[in-house]
């Protein structure tokens, strides 16, 4: 009989290792999450920060006005920013449960809307450089936020706000 020098099982299957133990993430409580959105009210980006409380970071990115119902007070999640490489990229939520209607309370609802007739007066100063995306929440010329910037704006205001960044998710 021939030999054939085989192993008969791969060795790599009898090796195990340790599970990985994840820490939990960072919250805030309450009390810091009002405090940051107390200190970052006059910031342009302080809407933006406001939903993130309910969606994730890249669902909000992604909002577009075409699927916001400011007078119902709700937003429809339909399509996400995703960081791939070093810019974003549209995509879609990740699971059609991340495909749904967001409610909004009044005063995010009026937030919106200042902020919507602050991006038309934006879009005009802009002019012939504005690129439409229809999103809620875009760069100076209509482009979108990088996820990564937005992530790092987060971090410098809540330090500036005297707050332990949190991861923004």
């Amino acid at each position: 009989m021939r030999k054939t020098r085989r192993l008969a099982f791969n060795p790599e299957y009898a090796v195990e290792l340790e599970q990985e133990i994840t820490p939990e993430a960072k919250r805030w409580i309450a009390a810091q999450a009002r405090a940051f959105l107390a200190a970052t009210a006059k910031d342009p980006p302080h809407p933006l920060f406001r939903l993130v409380r309910g969606l994730r970071r890249g669902a909000a990115l992604g909002l577009r006005w075409a699927d916001a119902d400011l007078d119902a007070g709700c937003l429809r999640v339909r399509q996400t920013m995703l960081k791939i490489g070093p810019d974003g990229v549209k995509g879609r939520p990740k699971s059609k449960a991340g495909e749904r209607v967001v409610w909004l309370d009044k005063a995010t609802t009026g937030l919106l809307k200042t902020h919507r007739e602050a991006q038309y007066w934006q879009r005009l100063t802009a002019g012939e450089t504005w690129t439409d995306h229809d999103l809620t929440f875009c760069k100076d010329d209509g482009q979108p936020l990088k996820p990564d910037a937005d992530s790092r704006r987060f971090k410098v205001l809540a330090e500036r706000a005297g707050l332990e960044p949190i991861r923004l998710h």
